[in-house]
This record gives structure tokens, C-alpha cells and sequence, in this order.
């Protein structure tokens, strides 16, 4: 029988079960994770786990658009919106960001 199951505190390494080598050296990146989405709940953070026959074979995370987007610092290598146009932005040096206003959203 498939189940779809919210993510709890009491569930949550459930998340990370398909996503983490069951290796002992792993073991502390997937207790790092499960933290870290159980402080990001209290900001909307939410998540599900498909199971079939108690194995979980599928997750999905949600999370609010404003915590969702994480800032990013990029070389001035990065191409700008001002390169791909074919124009020049004002203080872009050859054209190049220099890591401003650039995001991106986690997605699996």
C-alpha cells in the first residue's frame, strides 16, 4: 500500500533516508540536516514521504518563496543579464556581475 506521510519531528530523518549513503561517515550530515529542517519549520518549512510497503521510495520539501531563494556570492565570471542582452550595465567591469542580487532555489 503507497502512503503519503507528513514530516514531523518525530519522522524527520525519514527525509533524508533515500537522499543519504547509509555509511556511518554520512551519519552526521543526515543528523545536520534533519536539524536544520526542523529549525526551518517553525518558518513554513514543510515536507512529505511517499512509502510503499514501509519503505520510503519518494520525498518532496516545501518551502516558503522567501525562504526558499538563498543568496549566493559568484566570481565576476558569472555572466549578467547586461551580457546575455548585449549591453553593458553601469560599474559591470567587461560586462561581469560581481555577485549581486543572485539566487538560487533548491530543487530535487
Amino acid at each position: 500500500m503507497t502512503q503519503v506521510k507528513k514530516i514531523t519531528k518525530s519522522n524527520v530523518a525519514d527525509l533524508y533516508h533515500i537522499c543519504c549513503p547509509p555509511q556511518k561517515e554520512y551519519a552526521r550530515g543526515k543528523r545536520e540536516s534533519c536539524t536544520h529542517f526542523i529549525l526551518k519549520q517553525r518558518k513554513g518549512w514543510r515536507g512529505v514521504v511517499v512509502e510503499e510497503k514501509g519503505k520510503v521510495v519518494g520525498r518532496a520539501e516545501f518551502h516558503p518563496l522567501e525562504e526558499s531563494f538563498t543568496a549566493i556570492a559568484c566570481p565576476p565570471t558569472v555572466a549578467s543579464p547586461a551580457v546575455v542582452s548585449g549591453s553593458r550595465a553601469k560599474g559591470q567591469a567587461g560586462g561581469r556581475r560581481e555577485g549581486k542580487n543572485l539566487y538560487f532555489l533548491p530543487c530535487i
